[in-house]
């Protein structure tokens, strides 16, 4: 699959990363919405758990274990997003993209 996504034209990787990400987006938005719900109709879950707001302070807050999960955490989404999104930054951000961005070497006919 991943192959098959970087064959193509550069707009059709474009095109696909676009929807990849309004579907991430879609997602995001769906479960913020679904849990405010959740929480606003004071749903029970089977073992008799209640969503509430509580739940974001009890048990130790949003770091129990102390802020190095968080630090981990962010350091691999950082690490996950640098790729793809800082070429097309640093080539949009470029006043003569062509001659700024390096491309990849071809080899040679005579060697």
């Amino acid at each position: 699959m991943l192959l098959g996504l970087n064959l193509p034209t550069v707009k059709a990787f474009g095109e696909t990363e676009f929807w990849f990400a309004l579907v991430k987006i879609v997602a995001i938005v769906t479960l913020i919405i679904v849990g405010l719900v959740m929480v606003f109709t004071a749903f029970h879950a089977p073992n008799g758990a209640e969503a509430s707001f509580a739940n974001l302070y009890n048990d130790g807050g949003l770091f129990p274990t102390g802020p190095m999960g968080f630090v981990a955490g962010f350091q691999i989404a950082v690490y996950a997003f640098v790729g793809i999104e800082l070429v097309g930054t640093t080539a949009a951000e470029a006043k003569d993209p062509e001659r700024t961005c390096p491309r990849p070497s071809t080899p040679s006919p005579s060697s």
